[in-house]
């Protein structure tokens, strides 16, 4: 069972910390591919991509989150889960090249090793054993599907692998809002979901680092580099702003009269992780593209300056649903904010391509101080401490 600390709260496994840390890999691979194909298809692919494996994560977190997994056997499935992650990370960039056949491969393999998981939580006993069945034959229709792509040929191949994701997901929303008993546990999957945030901001640490490491960078690159940095600090403060390590265990105890609505909550803020996560890992590459333009003094690539506000803006977007999913919400003032920046970022692209790169980021960077201080000083507006437990 996941390690519980002197305040009650149950927290990540080091194997579970050790499995997330694999997912680097991956991620990183899925945004090297974005930072070759800097097109309206190539971003649709890299979204595609990332689905894939943000999928296979938030799969073996919710099942972690549910039952045990310290004893020998889980722990050698999840090495061997691992591993296969890695195989996959090596398959990323060119899945989309065609050669899918091996991505596709190391994705049933991870499905399957996760079926096993569940299979072995068939044991239960009690008014949940109707929701862990359900929920493992759902897991088996959907790998079913992936085994299938591996026959078909593409572009049918990703047609599947689409169809999988959908139904696995919708599944997964179906019955947990239709079953009356689900798993009742000390959940955890807000703190897995803040540590794949921390994760993939470093790879937005990582683009800032690849400019300002080389030898002599100049004044401006140095000062596009700062920025990127501030990108990365103020997304980190946007999210955790609002974070809610109880907020699962409030849902899965919920008033009588508000389960559903609760459950409702829980699986908006989840699924609302994938945009923000691949906002930020979009974010980090769209950096990268402003400081080689800057290193090299060549004009902004359009895609390059796209890819950065359109991963900001997701960023955003999914920040507001999963905050707005939070008991408390986010306020009015806060929430208008957020949605002006995002019109804001999708809009400017079209006019971004003829601004430098340091004055790009300045603007980015300047509307997302404004968010941080409307949040802390909006009038009427009720904020978070970070650590709600220090007492003044």
């Amino acid at each position: 069972m996941a390690g519980t600390g002197d305040d009650g709260i149950r927290h990540a496994t080091w194997l579970e910390l050790f499995f997330d840390l694999v997912f680097v890999v991956a991620i990183a691979e899925v945004g090297t591919y974005l930072h070759h194909e800097l097109t309206l298809i190539g971003i649709l692919e890299f979204a595609g991509l990332f689905l894939m494996v943000w999928w296979v994560w938030l799969g073996y977190s919710y099942y972690a989150d549910m039952f045990d997994t310290e004893d020998l056997f889980s722990r050698l499935l999840m090495v061997a889960a691992m591993f296969v992650v890695i195989f996959l990370s090596q398959t990323a960039d060119d899945a989309m090249h065609g050669e899918s056949f091996a991505f596709g491969l190391a994705i049933l393999i991870l499905r399957a090793i996760l079926i096993l998981f569940y299979y072995r939580a068939e044991h239960i006993e009690g008014v949940e054993k109707r929701f862990v069945h359900l929920f493992t034959m759902s897991n088996v229709f959907t790998t079913a599907i992936i085994g299938l792509s591996l026959v078909v040929p593409e572009p049918g191949r990703f047609g599947l692998w689409a169809a999988a994701v959908v139904i696995s997901l919708g599944g997964a929303a179906v019955i947990y809002t239709a079953t009356d008993h689900v798993v009742v546990q000390s959940s955890h999957l807000p703190e897995r979901l803040g540590l794949l945030t921390i994760i993939v901001l470093g790879e937005t640490i990582l683009a800032v680092s690849f400019g300002t490491s080389i030898t002599d960078p100049g004044p401006a690159t140095l000062a596009v580099g700062g920025l990127g940095f501030f990108i990365a600090v103020a997304a980190w403060w946007i999210y955790f702003q609002h974070f809610d390590e109880h907020l699962i265990d409030q849902i899965l105890h919920p008033d009588p009269d508000d389960w559903l609505s609760a459950r409702r909550r829980g699986l908006v803020y989840t699924f609302s992780h994938y945009f923000t996560h691949m906002g930020i890992v979009a974010t980090g590459v769209g950096i990268i593209v402003l400081l080689e333009a800057s290193l090299t003094n060549s004009p902004l690539e359009p895609g390059g300056v796209g890819v950065l506000c359109a991963g900001v803006a997701l960023f955003l977007t999914g920040s507001i649903l999963c905050h707005q999913a939070l008991p408390e919400g986010i306020g009015r003032y806060v929430l208008n904010g957020r949605i002006l920046v995002v019109l804001g970022l999708l809009l400017y692209p079209g006019l971004g391509i003829m601004l430098s790169p340091l004055v790009t980021l300045t603007l980015i960077s300047v509307a997302l101080f404004g968010l941080i201080a409307l949040e802390l000083w909006a009038p009427g507006e009720p904020t978070r401490r970070f650590n709600a437990d220090v007492e003044n």
